[in-house]
Order: structure tokens, then sequence, then C-alpha cells
């Protein structure tokens, strides 16, 4: 009985002791995030709302051009004649009386 009460008390000293370790934890790690962010602003300028405009050259195409270039021609239809075509349906007599 006294050793269940005593790892009773030493959880109980064990939870301030975890928390004090994670808030020294926390604390270093926004200093280092920080330092990084404030590093980061002066190696690189911010991002200009609108891109800067690329120069295509004379090679350079689009996907679209691209497959209009290297699609095959389109075959053509050959056109059914008349004579060839199925006759229209017939309607079959009324045989009621």
């Amino acid at each position: 009985m006294e050793a269940l009460l005593v790892l009773l008390g030493l959880g109980l000293l064990l939870v301030p002791v975890l928390l004090i370790v994670a808030l020294v934890q926390v604390s270093g790690l926004k200093s280092r995030v920080s330092e990084l962010e404030r590093r980061l602003s002066q190696a690189a300028p911010a991002p200009s709302a609108r891109p800067a405009p690329v120069a295509r050259s004379i090679d350079d195409e689009t996907l679209a051009e691209r497959i209009a270039r290297e699609a095959p021609p389109p075959r053509p239809q050959a056109a059914v004649p008349e004579a060839a075509a199925a006759p229209p349906a017939r309607v079959a007599p009324d045989l009621s009386p």
C-alpha cells in the first residue's frame, strides 16, 4: 500500500516538471524560428504582387501550339452514296377488322 502511495506522489511531482520542460523547449523553438524568419527576410526581398514578365524566344512554344504541330492530319470522311444507304422503314399495314 505504501508503494502505491509513493508511486502516486512521484507521478504528481512529475507533471509540473514535464510542464516546465515543455515550456522551455517551446520558448527555445520560438526564438529559433524568429531568428530564421529574420535571416530569411534579410536574405531575400519580398515578392512583388505581380510576377515579372517572361520573355519568350522564337523557339519557345506553348503546349497548344506543340499539340497542333505534332497532331496527325485529320482523315477525310468517306461519303456514303445514297444507293448504299439503308432504305427508310415501312409502316406495317393495319390489319384490324
